[in-house]
């Protein structure tokens, strides 16, 4: 063999390890990254599974990559986004009336 073909075949292997460790990379981060979204069964699931459960108004629309009031820049951490709530009612719990904030991944609307 020559040493141009041992040279081929070295940078070969590497190429194969390291498409192999960027694989395994990747897989990795988007299982961390993940956010598990359950499909919607019915209403009794719901409530069962619920510590507990509110109807809220939205405080404040978060706008995307701005600074709010106190400085602080909205956007999503983990897939989740923040927002100032006051629940109006409780069904379900021992929740108590006042400013919260929710974690949600949609985007709530002020009203």
């Amino acid at each position: 063999m020559t040493t141009n073909m041992r040279l081929r075949i070295q940078y070969m292997n590497r190429s194969a390890k390291v498409g192999t460790f960027i694989s395994i990379l990747s897989i990795t981060a988007a299982a961390v990254l993940a956010v598990v979204v359950r499909p919607f069964t019915n209403w009794e699931d719901v409530a069962s599974a619920s510590k507990e459960i509110i109807v809220a108004r939205c405080l404040s629309t978060p706008q995307p990559l701005q600074p709010d009031e106190n400085g602080d820049i909205t956007s999503p951490v983990f897939g989740l986004l923040n927002s100032p709530i006051e629940p109006m009612f409780v069904l379900k719990g021992t929740a108590g009336l006042g400013s919260a904030t929710l974690s949600s991944q949609y985007w709530p609307r002020q009203g």
